[in-house]
């Protein structure tokens, strides 16, 4: 997988899920809050860093984890405006100065968020892949 299919994975787990979550919650007649939104995000970060390491045997090189974490930012960066400017246009008692420093709080919550994920996946598939190994040398060593 490269990491361009990272991204794409990425974009997709958080569009699907921002609209499936949201969807369950309204039907369910709750109002979610800012924690959702962040589980979501949580979630759209691991499932393609762990198919990453998955499909290639490894995990991402530093240069990588690079790409992977600032090409996540700005695909978050782009659907929190793609949000963010039609509620400007159509509540006018807004001001643009106060809907981008939320947009800019939001971002820097999101950036720590993607990239202790971005990490903590990494550790997440060398300790599956050690017990993959131990099982394969258990395995191994009784026959």
């Amino acid at each position: 997988m490269k990491i361009s299919g990272v991204l794409l994975r990425f974009l997709a787990a958080y569009i699907g899920l921002t609209v499936l979550v949201l969807a369950g919650f309204t039907l369910a007649g709750i109002k979610p809050n800012s924690g959702v939104n962040v589980g979501i995000l949580i979630g759209s970060v691991l499932w393609p860093c762990l198919a990453f390491g998955e499909k290639n045997g490894r995990y991402f090189s530093p240069d990588e984890k690079r790409r992977v974490v600032w090409g996540m930012v700005a695909i978050d960066l782009a659907l929190q405006l793609a949000v963010a400017l039609p509620v400007l246009l159509i509540a006018k008692s807004l001001s643009l100065t106060a809907l981008f420093a939320a947009t800019a709080f939001v971002m820097v919550l999101h950036v720590l968020v993607i990239y202790f994920f971005v990490w903590n996946a990494g550790k997440m598939f060398a300790k599956q892949l050690a017990k993959k190994l131990e099982k394969v040398g258990g395995q191994q060593a009784s026959q």
